[in-house]
């Protein structure tokens, strides 16, 4: 046997979710060590330290995004702690409204993560929860 060779031909690239690790890094650590581990991206988890949440202001916002213009991270989504999976008609009607919310603010900005609202679309679509 001649043993395996491995070669890199396609596009994929390396990103981080703070689900586990990073979720207790503010966002200037987040973002430094996912240069220092060549990470090319990051979705960020609700509720973590990096503090980047729907009720940040406009400036906020804003700086946000100037953190991640400025590093060869890019933030390539939010993730959010909505669970979709109640009986209760009118919870899931608000979870559903609040996450446009989120989506409406987090992702105005940011066209890497325009990207992902698509396939979370097409995977709600996939387990039959509507918009």
């Amino acid at each position: 046997m001649n043993g395996c060779s491995a070669s890199v031909t396609g596009k994929m690239k390396f990103g981080l979710v703070t689900y586990q690790w990073g979720r207790d890094w503010d966002l200037p650590a987040l973002i430094e060590n996912c240069v220092k581990a060549g990470y090319n991206g990051v979705e960020l988890r609700t509720q973590h330290a990096h503090n980047v949440e729907i009720s940040l202001n406009t400036m906020q916002r804003l700086e946000v995004k100037k953190r991640f213009d400025d590093s060869p991270v890019k933030c390539i989504g939010y993730g959010s702690n909505f669970e979709y999976h109640s009986p209760d008609q009118k919870q899931l009607r608000e979870k559903k409204r609040l996450k446009k919310e989120r989506n409406q603010k987090c992702y105005k900005d940011n066209s890497e993560s325009k990207k992902k609202i698509r396939i979370i679309e097409i995977r709600m679509m996939l387990f039959g929860i509507k918009k």
